[in-house]
């Protein structure tokens, strides 16, 4: 039944209806970039909790610093991975004292890594090419690189 009211439907837009009829709305919205620094809570060093306060089980994320200045902090004190309790950006500015191994522009490289194989899929030509795809979900980057040039309607 369905495939039928589409195959009429077409038919009777082709016979009827411009190409620029036919065309999808232009994006109307473009949200923007993530900006976090509103939210940072840590204006000081004495706004930190002491390192032995998040370590644990279940604390994961119990730092948030994201987008914020962190210039002036001494974070050596912290032993642990920080990446393993605090969210942080690329707009997180580091200080020079941060705990040894913690390296944050790494972590952010690896995090670009979209993972199961996908760059492999790329290599051998596999890229999604002639996919449709909705997304349902919070903001979009309608700026993204990947994307954006393929973008037909955002609301």
């Amino acid at each position: 039944m369905y495939k039928w009211g589409l195959a009429l439907f077409l038919y009777f837009c082709t016979g009827i209806c411009t190409a620029e009829e036919l065309q999808l709305p232009k994006i109307d919205h473009r949200p923007q970039k993530a900006d976090f620094t509103y939210m940072c809570r840590y204006r000081s060093q004495e706004d930190l909790p002491a390192a032995e306060q998040i370590i644990g089980p279940w604390k994961e994320g119990e730092l948030d610093f994201r987008s914020c200045d962190l210039s002036r902090f001494d974070l050596s004190g912290y032993s642990f991975n920080l990446a393993d309790y605090a969210n942080f950006d690329s707009k997180t500015r580091w200080p020079n004292k941060v705990p040894k191994r913690f390296q944050p522009k790494k972590i952010l490289k690896q995090g670009r890594n979209p993972g199961l194989s996908v760059r492999s899929l790329h290599r051998r030509g596999i890229d999604g090419r002639g996919v449709a795809l909705a997304i349902i979900d919070q903001p979009l980057l309608t700026q993204h690189a990947e994307y954006a040039h393929r973008l037909k309607l955002y609301e």
